[in-house]
């Protein structure tokens, strides 16, 4: 378990690919700037980089929304852990929805499906791999009971 200060979960990335298509784009989760965010952090084996680092720039640069970041993590009593390298948004990318209204994300996460699958199946995927690991977003806990809601109502 990790915790980075200055930067917190939110979906901010407008996909227009994926999980989400053009005319009914969704949202991707980003790391925004503000707040602190407690995930896992995972350490790759030094005879392992070769091959693992490629395939996590692949996944996380493909539409780059991000900016590959250095920060310091902590334990959960606040330890220095070390630097673990994460993909935070970038507020000047194209596709950079962090001002959307609450309302926008809920009608886009509850509607959106692309290639990926749907956005409300992403984030209810992310809130039960968080829980699994003892992580309780607030944040997100409440958009997925709006949009488990909406997704009921529809």
């Amino acid at each position: 378990m990790a915790r980075i200060e200055g930067w917190h979960r939110a979906f901010c990335l407008s996909m227009t690919a994926g999980r989400g298509t053009t005319e009914q784009p969704g949202l991707a989760l980003g790391l925004n700037r503000g707040g602190e965010c407690l995930g896992v952090a995972y350490r790759i084996d030094e005879d392992q980089l070769h091959c693992e680092l490629p395939l996590l720039w692949c996944r996380e640069m493909l539409f780059g929304g991000y900016v590959p970041r250095w920060v310091e993590t902590r334990d959960l009593e606040g330890h220095i852990l070390g630097p673990a390298i994460t993909f935070t948004i970038d507020p000047h990318h194209r596709h950079y929805a962090g001002g959307l209204p609450r309302r926008a994300m809920v009608q886009r996460l509850t509607n959106a499906a692309g290639s990926w699958g749907s956005a409300a199946n992403y984030l209810f995927r992310t809130i039960s791999a968080l829980r699994h690991n003892g992580i309780h977003d607030a944040d997100l806990e409440n958009m997925g009971a709006r949009v488990a809601a909406a997704t009921l109502s529809a």
